[in-house]
């Protein structure tokens, strides 16, 4: 059994790795007026990020089959860090989109997100 200790120690060590920085932004449904709508996307939060392609992992393959996402990213971000399907990361100047947030357990050291490009 991991102690507390050694838990923080890795994720320390997992955000020593987290060399880039993430804006995460929250979609907001505004009324066009004329019967219609628009996404507005604002932003939420930050927080340093790892940005990878998807290894495809045994759970990482299983989402993408059921996402439909041909390339998914995997996107690292520190644990606790609030992101939910639906919002968009913005890396490097790029926007991507969140599709799956992965349950990571017990000893968690980072919280990882499945995200395909918006294009």
């Amino acid at each position: 059994m991991l102690s507390s200790v050694e838990i923080l120690s890795m994720r320390a060590a997992q955000e020593t790795a987290m060399q880039e920085s993430c804006t995460v932004t929250s979609g907001s449904v505004v009324d066009d007026g004329l019967g219609g709508f628009s996404t507005t996307f604002v932003t939420s939060g930050s927080c340093v990020c790892r940005l990878g392609v998807s290894g495809l992992q045994p759970q990482e393959k299983l989402m993408a089959e059921k996402l439909n996402v041909v390339l998914p990213y995997v996107v690292t971000v520190p644990v606790g860090t609030a992101i939910e399907e639906g919002e968009r990361l913005i890396i490097s100047g790029r926007t991507y989109e969140v599709k799956a947030v992965l349950q990571g357990g017990l000893w968690e050291t980072a919280l990882r997100v499945m995200c395909a490009v918006v294009k």
